[in-house]
C-alpha cells in the first residue's frame, strides 16, 4: 500500500509550499531527482509554489477585510457600514479660517504655526519658539499651520485656510 504524504496545512509562504511539493514528489516518484534549476519538474514546482503563495496572501487579505474590527482598507469599512444606512465620508484634515492683520506688506511662509486663542496665557500676538512660555502655550492651545505661502497687505483683510497640526493636550 502506498504511503500518503503528510500535508502541512500551516504552509503559508513560497518556501514551505515548494518544500511540501518536493517532498510529495519524492514520495510519489522515488526515481525522480532534482538535477538542476532548469529541470521542467523544478520549474513547475516553483510556478505552483508561487501561485500558492499568491493565493495564500489573497486569502489572508480577504479574511482580514471580512470583519469590521480587522478591516484595514477604507473601502472595506464603507462596505461594512453601508447596510446600516451609514455613509462614511471621505474626511479631510481639520481647517480653520484665520484673520491676519499686518502694518506693511509681508510674506507669511508655508507651514507657519498659528495657535488658537492664547489671550489667557499671554498678551503677545507673536510667541517666539525660544520664549520661556512657548511650551506651556502649546499644551493648552491647538496648533494649525498655513497651507501655502501668502503675501499679506495692510489694506486687505486676509483670510487663509489652515491645516490642523497638533491636538489639544491636557
Amino acid at each position: 500500500m502506498e504511503k500518503t504524504p503528510v500535508i502541512d496545512y500551516l504552509s503559508k509562504d513560497y518556501a514551505s509550499f515548494r518544500r511540501m511539493m518536493l517532498d510529495h514528489l519524492a514520495q510519489r516518484v522515488p526515481t525522480w531527482q532534482e538535477p538542476s534549476e532548469a529541470d521542467l519538474g523544478n520549474v513547475l514546482v516553483e510556478i505552483l509554489a508561487y501561485a500558492a503563495d499568491y493565493l495564500s496572501y489573497y486569502q489572508d487579505a480577504v479574511a482580514t477585510e471580512a470583519y469590521l474590527e480587522t478591516a484595514r482598507l477604507r473601502t472595506s469599512i464603507k462596505r461594512h457600514v453601508r447596510p446600516l444606512d451609514y455613509t462614511l465620508q471621505e474626511g479631510c484634515n481639520a481647517r480653520a479660517w484665520v484673520q491676519i492683520q499686518v502694518n506693511q506688506p509681508t510674506t507669511l511662509p508655508k507651514e507657519t504655526p498659528v495657535l488658537t486663542d492664547v489671550s489667557q496665557f499671554t498678551t503677545h500676538t507673536i510667541i517666539a519658539p525660544t520664549s520661556s512660555y512657548y511650551a506651556d502655550v502649546l499644551k493648552q492651545a491647538i496648533a494649525f499651520e498655513t497651507l501655502h505661502d501668502m503675501l499679506l497687505f495692510p489694506a486687505q483683510t486676509v483670510s487663509s485656510s489652515m491645516s490642523k497640526r497638533g491636538r489639544k493636550t491636557v
